[in-house]
């Protein structure tokens, strides 16, 4: 049967099973754990439809404590509802269990890790606002609402399972996002002011049709397993960028005002790459840059493990590395820029081997 309290609920601990649905109906509350103790709240195999006002809270650790969805349970946060998930306390799912945002899900101020395990839609209506600590959703799924990231927050999607931000969503902020050995496909807005990451073999797809308002201050792109797409053709600026898996761009440029290290992976899709005046950038083991242009207008040094033409800058696809005449380049130990034949390294700046590295350590420039 059905359980339905018009009043107040305190869950203190223990394990509710065998029924359909548990409802909390508007006006109501659910007060879930307790901030003393460390006890587990277990839902098996039922619905938990709230429709008032909830809170997770837990005295022990968020790694293992928390509201515990079991057998196909699922949590139903209804439209105008609140959850809000306070200091020390995670939701877990057993691989079988959802959590369906409609209303208001917040992660509190004063959180420092909290865990979303179970799979997580969230409809037009509902929103998710991650207004304390660092956020793992874990079990991947649809977001059509509004995500927001506060300062000093992360939000990050891990894997295998994926995520989908449909035409309707949004995600937007001031802090970090963070994608981790999962896919991610973006159709809806995103604006995130600060950093964009992604690691561990991840995929972060901008369809075409994505708004992409703000990419953010700064771009990892950690592992060479990690691959970063936008479809459409505009053009972003960061402060600092880090490459070591795939950039694919839409067309578009990219301007890095700070600092860029590029140690490994593949740059395509762009049309120029600018290192502005005063910046720097650190080409490392094995850098491909196809189709595109690179101006350096500022310090760039070039450092290689190896003396062979399959390690250093790869230039392909009748790429260009332009050192203007603001530009210094710099060969740091073995270095080797080799190209296809359709490629071309302009020296308008200072092109410089420092004293010792020639001989003991080889520079080259091969047949760009």
């Amino acid at each position: 049967g059905d359980l339905t309290v018009t009043g107040s609920m305190t869950w203190d601990g223990g394990t509710i099973s065998g029924f359909r649905t548990l409802t909390i109906p508007s006006q109501a509350t659910l007060t879930l754990g307790d901030p003393s103790g460390g006890a587990n709240e277990t839902l098996m195999g039922v619905t938990l439809e709230n429709a008032g006002a909830a809170t997770l809270s837990s005295g022990g650790n968020p790694l293992n404590c928390g509201l515990v969805l079991e057998s196909g349970a699922v949590l139903v946060n209804e439209p105008g509802a609140s959850f809000t998930v306070l200091p020390n306390a995670s939701i877990f799912g057993d691989g079988t269990t959802g959590l369906i945002n409609e209303g208001a899900l917040t992660v509190s101020p004063g959180v420092t890790g909290a865990f979303i395990q179970p799979v997580f839609t969230e409809t037009s209506t509902g929103s998710t606002a991650v207004d304390g600590g660092h956020v793992y959703l874990q079990g991947g799924g649809t977001i059509s609402g509004s995500v927001t990231v506060a300062m000093g927050t992360i939000l990050e999607l891990d894997g295998p399972l994926a995520y989908e931000f449909d035409s309707a969503s949004s995600i937007s902020g001031a802090r970090t996002f963070a994608l981790v050995g999962t896919v991610m496909t973006e159709d809806g807005t995103y604006d995130l002011g600060g950093e964009t990451q992604v690691t561990q073999g991840g995929t972060l797809n901008f369809n075409s049709d994505a708004t992409i308002s703000d990419l953010g201050t700064d771009l990892s792109i950690y592992y060479n397993t990690s691959t970063v797409n936008i479809s459409s053709s505009q053009s972003f600026s960061f402060v600092t960028m880090l490459v070591e898996g795939k950039l694919i761009g839409g067309g578009g440029d990219l301007t890095v005002t700070g600092s860029m290290t590029w140690d490994g992976g593949t740059i395509s899709g762009i049309a120029t790459l600018t290192l502005a005046n005063q910046a720097a950038l650190s080409l490392g083991s094995s850098e491909t840059l196809a189709g595109a242009t690179l101006d350096n207008a500022g310090a760039a040094t070039l450092s290689s493990p190896y003396f062979n033409t399959s390690y250093g800058l790869v230039l392909e696809n009748g790429a260009v590395f332009d050192n203007q005449s603001t530009g210094s380049f710099t060969f740091v130990g073995d270095g080797v820029i080799s190209g296809d034949g359709t490629t071309s390294f302009i020296n308008e700046g200072t092109l410089t081997v420092p004293t010792g590295v020639q001989g003991t350590y080889p520079a080259l420039i091969a047949s760009p």
